[in-house]
Parts: structure tokens; sequence; C-alpha cells
């Protein structure tokens, strides 16, 4: 686990960081584990953060809280497929 969030670490975030709420690899982080979950919609990636937010916030930080489903389909629009 802390081989992946290291990882992370060092990906490129393509954002406006003065626009930046949620981090990148919280979110790459969010959809990597609710997509072993089964949750394959944005909505269900959601749904999955919340339901299981005590335990991701042990390993991520989530300093402005949960992403939306928006947030989470935005970051994911831009992160380039290669880099996954």
């Amino acid at each position: 686990m802390n081989d992946i969030l290291e990882w992370l670490i060092t990906a490129e975030d393509p954002r406006q960081q003065s626009k930046v709420k949620y981090l990148m690899k919280d979110i790459i982080t969010i959809v990597f584990f609710a997509e072993l979950a089964n949750a394959s919609e944005w909505i269900e990636i959601y749904l999955f953060t919340q339901a299981y937010e005590a335990l991701l916030r042990k390993y991520l930080s989530l300093p402005n809280g949960i992403p939306s489903h928006d947030a989470i389909e935005r970051v994911f629009a831009m992160v380039s497929p290669e880099y996954l």
C-alpha cells in the first residue's frame, strides 16, 4: 500500500494549481480501491468513498473532505491513460 502511495506522489498534476481542491493522488487511490470493490460508475465511486471514509483517511490526506463524483470524473478526464 505504501509503495502505491509513494508512486502516486510523483504523479504530475496537469490541473491549474490555484484551482486544486482535492489531491490527485487521493482521487486516483480512491478510484483504484473503488474499482476493486466493483464500483464502476462515478456516483458508485463517490458512495464507496463515503462508506469507507474512516478507513481511507488512514492512508489519504483528504484535506477538503471527500471529492464529489464530478470532481473525480474531471480529474480522470485529465489524466493520461499511459500514466495509469
